[in-house]
């Protein structure tokens, strides 16, 4: 009889109805327990591993997209400014282009002007030349024309009446001598300078200054020679004087000598002025000319009289 070779091993084909048998492995060794308790926890650790770097990826994740967010916003606003600073350059060249018009419209009005000016110069000089020749012709007219007149200073007021004319026929030869006539006086023309809108009433007054105008030039230069030679000419007591009418320039050119010719009255020394108003001094033989009065004049008594001084000497 066989023996049965693996006794562990229950026999179910005999026993139908017989409840089956659990075998038990028999319990591992220590060193199997060890190895299956540190595949468990390299397991473990390896999960924890994934776990924390899954952590990691959500925790980097999430500020690389609010630094993509606030890349796209500050690329928007750079696009904004950008398109504004474009807009801007296309508005301040659209202004250049304006003020470059402006300008050349200004240089061109600038230029056309200065040609203009150049010619209006040239004009203006032009004219001052011709009105300074108009000027020296048109004085030298009215001198002319006052060539036969006498101004007489001193008469007093109201004696010639109402007919100044005949009173000068009259009164010339009288105080004068009628010798120096050879044939009567006539005069063309006599009357008093006005003083003014108000005419002085007061005796103190001075009279105003007659004028008569000669129909001969000749008595004219008589008359001035006789005045001359005599002096003095007197007429109820007043002194009259006799000077020659001459325009308002030679007039006040002449005036400009009247402190050089009170030093020479004062020291004796013989004067005159020729016309149009030059100075003339005779003294010790010589006679020295002064074209206008800037030659002897200067404004003081004292540089005055030196000039007279070295006419002295």
């Amino acid at each position: 009889m066989k023996q049965n070779k693996n006794p562990t091993r229950p026999n179910t084909t005999s026993n139908p109805n017989a409840k089956p048998t659990v075998t038990r492995s028999p319990p591992a060794s220590n060193g199997a327990q060890a190895s299956t308790a540190l595949a468990n926890e390299s397991s473990m650790m390896e999960t924890a591993t994934v776990s924390n770097e899954t952590t990691q990826q959500v925790t980097h994740t999430q500020p690389q997209e609010a630094v993509l967010l606030a890349m796209k916003s500050l690329k928007a606003e750079s696009l904004v400014h950008h398109k504004e600073v474009i807009e801007g350059i296309a508005l301040i060249r659209t202004d250049l282009d304006a003020i470059k018009g402006r300008l050349t419209t200004a240089e061109s009005r600038i230029s056309d002007t200065e040609d203009t000016t150049a010619q209006l110069k040239s004009k203006v000089t032009d004219l001052e030349t011709k009105m300074k020749v108009l000027t020296e012709k048109n004085e030298d007219l009215e001198n002319r024309s006052r060539r036969s007149n006498i101004r007489l200073i001193g008469l007093p007021e109201n004696t010639e009446g109402k007919d100044a004319e005949t009173f000068l026929e009259r009164w010339l030869p009288d105080v004068l001598g009628a010798e120096i006539f050879p044939s009567p006086v006539r005069i063309e023309r006599a009357h008093r300078i006005p003083s003014g809108s108000v005419k002085s009433t007061s005796p103190a007054s001075p009279p105003r200054p007659l004028i008569l105008k000669f129909l001969n030039f000749r008595d004219k230069v008589r008359v001035m020679k006789a005045a001359q030679e005599k002096g003095k000419v007197m007429h109820e007591n007043r002194q009259v004087k006799f000077f020659s009418d001459f325009s308002a320039e030679v007039q006040r050119q002449r005036k400009a000598y009247d402190s050089v010719k009170q030093i020479l009255r004062s020291q004796g020394i013989q004067y005159g002025l020729q016309f149009p108003a030059k100075l003339r001094i005779t003294h010790g033989g010589k006679n020295i000319i002064f074209p206008d009065s800037s030659g002897c004049t200067h404004g003081t008594g004292g540089k005055e009289r030196k000039k007279i001084n070295k006419i002295n000497k």
